[in-house]
C-alpha cells in the first residue's frame, strides 16, 4: 500500500480480513517527516472461542471477555445471549478476565493466564458475587411478606431483584 500524508506521528493499523489466517498489528508514534519505506509483519492468529456460564450454569450472555497480552495490549470478545464468544488472537501468553457490558450489574472476574499455540476452546464459569439475606420486618418486628426488593450499583438496577417471604 502507498499513500501520501503530511508531516507528522502517525499509528499505522495493519487489519487483515476476519476470516483469514492472520491477526492485525498496530505500530505507533512513527514521525514520517520525508518518504519513508517499510514493512509490517503480521502474525498468525488462531480462533479462541467459548461459552461463559453464570455459577448456576446458565448462560452468560452480555459480558466482555478480555484478553491482554505481553504487549500490554488488550483484546475484547462478547458474548451473545447464549453465553457463546469467538476471537482471533496471535499466539502468546494472555491474562484473561471476564467483565459485564455497560458496567453495571457485577464485577471484573480473573480467570488465569492462558498460552495459546493454536485453535482454542476456552470455556470460563462466573463466580457468584457476595450473597445477602435480608429480613424484611414491619415496625414490630413481624415478617412482612410480598416485598420486591431491588438491588442497585451505579445508579443501575441490577438483575437479581426477587419477592422477600417470612421465613
Amino acid at each position: 500500500a502507498s499513500f501520501h500524508v503530511p508531516t507528522g506521528s502517525y499509528t499505522v493499523r495493519a487489519v487483515p480480513h476476519r476470516d483469514g489466517p492472520f491477526g492485525q498489528v498496530e505500530i505507533r508514534d512513527i514521525w514520517i517527516d520525508t518518504d519513508k519505506s517499510f514493512s509490517i509483519d503480521l502474525p498468525r492468529a488462531y480462533t479462541v472461542s467459548g461459552v461463559v456460564r453464570l455459577s448456576n450454569e446458565a448462560p452468560a450472555g452480555g459480558q466482555y471477555v478480555v484478553f491482554q497480552g505481553a504487549n500490554l495490549r488488550y483484546h475484547y470478545a462478547y458474548t451473545e445471549s447464549p453465553g457463546n464468544y469467538r476471537i482471533k488472537l496471535p499466539a502468546g501468553i494472555y491474562d484473561v478476565r471476564t467483565q459485564p457490558a455497560g458496567g453495571g450489574g457485577g464485577t471484573t472476574q480473573d480467570h488465569g493466564r492462558i498460552e495459546i499455540l493454536g485453535a482454542t476452546t476456552l470455556d470460563l464459569q462466573l463466580q457468584p458475587g457476595a450473597q445477602v439475606t435480608l429480613r424484611i420486618v414491619d415496625e414490630d418486628g413481624t415478617w412482612v411478606n410480598g416485598v420486591r426488593v431491588y438491588a442497585t450499583t451505579s445508579g443501575q438496577n441490577l438483575t437479581v431483584a426477587s419477592v422477600a417471604t417470612g421465613m
